[in-house]
């Protein structure tokens, strides 16, 4: 029975590491993105910081939770070098890697404004987006993969120096007062996974409850924003009426005549993924856009343009909105 409590204290103090860690990544994070939370240090930076700690609970809970059982089962080869080096992979290996995907959310960040969610799945398993942009990654952000290093280097060195001081060197015996104990702590891991006794497990929403909304990013841990993020469906498509019905009503394919248009006719050319970098004549030199060059010399042409989306589906409501 001793030895199972010494068991759980283990559980207890790698818990408190890896939310130590998460916290430090949470810290970096906010280093590389301070610009995104200029009023952060006036409006609590503490507070930030504190209420991140319920959803990195949540996050651990569901990512470690192999480790927590293997812990949780009263059996005598806990003890033994093969279970114990077992027990490491499983916490540096989970762990690691959500200290890796909370540094990398840093870039995820600069474009779309929020964490990572499930889509950063078939962002990288479908077409060759990830790959292309890997290789600018790696080289606008290789201090990234230099912290992470070091983070992971640590929390390998604290584990090791938890784990060599926590155990016994015999087996005791295990009798029936380890479950009822072992249960206790269960519930108390599927209370971390909902995020507390509320009616229904948190999601990403509820971080805008216990903080202001434009410090969500920074309360969120990458691991939960994508594990809580599974398995949800998109907007469901709605048919209200058949196509003979909705033509009747509206027909968006109009035709005009020459002779129908007094007024000026007002072009709007829409170019995806084209930065202000490649047209020549904002740059002074030869660019890609040579027919685009030609109408800018005889047009009237605005020097400042503010982005009002983060993705390319929100260009086009962007841009025609605009539009008097």
């Amino acid at each position: 029975m001793k030895n199972h409590l010494k068991h759980l204290l283990f559980l207890v103090q790698t818990t408190v590491l890896a939310l130590f860690f998460y916290g430090l990544s949470r810290l970096i994070f906010f280093f590389y993105t301070l610009s995104h939370f200029p009023m952060l240090l006036d409006d609590g930076f503490i507070g930030a910081f504190w209420q991140g700690l319920r959803f990195d609970l949540s996050a651990f809970a569901y990512l470690n939770i192999i480790f927590i059982l293997l812990l949780l089962i009263p059996t005598r080869k806990r003890e033994t070098k093969g279970y114990q080096r077992i027990l490491k992979y499983l916490f540096i290996g989970f762990n690691g890697f959500a200290l890796f995907i909370n540094l990398t959310d840093v870039v995820n960040v600069q474009f779309t404004g929020k964490r990572m969610t499930a889509d950063i799945l078939s962002f990288i398993l479908q077409g060759d987006d990830a790959t292309n942009v890997a290789g600018d990654f790696i080289k606008d952000y290789w201090s990234l993969f230099f912290v992470f290093g070091i983070l992971i280097f640590t929390m390998y060195k604290a584990y090791s120096w938890i784990e060599k001081n926590q155990f016994f060197l015999y087996r005791s015996k295990v009798n029936w007062k380890c479950y009822p104990i072992s249960i206790i702590v269960l519930c108390f891991t599927v209370l971390a996974m909902r995020g507390g006794t509320q009616l229904r497990p948190i999601k990403n929403i509820h971080a805008s409850y216990y903080g202001q909304g434009k410090y969500v990013p920074l309360i969120l841990n990458a691991p939960f924003s994508i594990l809580s993020t599974l398995g949800e469906k998109g907007i469901q498509e709605k048919n209200y009426f058949k196509n003979e019905e909705a033509l009747a009503i509206f027909n968006a394919k109009q035709q005009f005549r020459n002779d129908s248009l007094i007024e000026k006719n007002v072009l709007v050319i829409i170019l995806e993924s084209f930065g202000r970098e490649y047209i020549g004549a904002y740059n002074d030199f030869e660019g890609y856009t040579p027919f685009l060059d030609s109408l800018m010399r005889h047009s009237l042409v605005c020097e400042n343009a503010y982005a009002n989306g983060k993705k390319s589906i929100e260009g086009i409501p962007a841009i025609i909105s605009g539009i008097p």
